[in-house]
């Protein structure tokens, strides 16, 4: 039995590529040769001045009406800071230009996150986003500042895209089962 869990071990390594000598991007060259290529983009996102960590930054392309799963996002540090990544760790996200919308989820048990939004939905509009960014090839950009100004601004209901389950809250189908 002991055998085989090596066996199985070093069989796992062989395909991950684990001690081949390969650097991560030449696995993933490897891995994905044609896919999209992607710019550095990192900054810091406060809230009244003041640098605010676990908030989930999302990039929505423009034309796009609502977040989906490929949507870029990250959540900040505790000093505010914040690095997307697509492929590699801090490698950044495609070309395009993006609407920001922001938000102070819940962390689930489950390892997602969920609403509803304790920033009260200020920065989480399609229509009045918290900021907007212009992502251009060979231009890296390591300094965007997202600066949000909550003091004033009045809450809003939860936006249109946000559905009850994305708001922690179930939907039930017509026999009372969660789905």
């Amino acid at each position: 039995m002991r055998v085989r869990q090596l066996s199985m071990v070093t069989v796992f390594f062989i395909l991950t590529g684990c001690g081949s000598g390969d650097s991560p991007q030449a696995r993933l060259n490897k891995a994905i040769p044609d896919r999209t290529s992607v710019v550095p983009l990192s900054g810091v996102v406060s809230i009244d001045g003041k640098p605010r960590g676990a908030l989930m930054i999302r990039l929505i392309i423009e034309g796009q009406d609502a977040p989906d799963p490929k949507t870029p996002k990250v959540v900040s540090d505790p000093e505010g800071k914040f690095e997307f990544t697509t492929y590699l760790k801090g490698d950044g996200v495609p070309v395009g230009n993006y609407r920001v919308i922001v938000e102070e989820l819940t962390r689930s048990v489950a390892g997602g996150w969920s609403g509803p939004d304790k920033l009260e939905n200020r920065f989480n509009h399609l229509e009045e986003p918290a900021a907007t960014v212009n992502v251009q090839e060979g231009t890296p950009q390591k300094d965007l500042k997202i600066a949000l100004v909550a003091e004033g601004k009045k809450s809003k209901p939860a936006p249109k895209y946000a559905s009850k389950q994305q708001l922690g809250k179930p939907k039930f189908d017509k026999n009372g089962r969660a789905g």
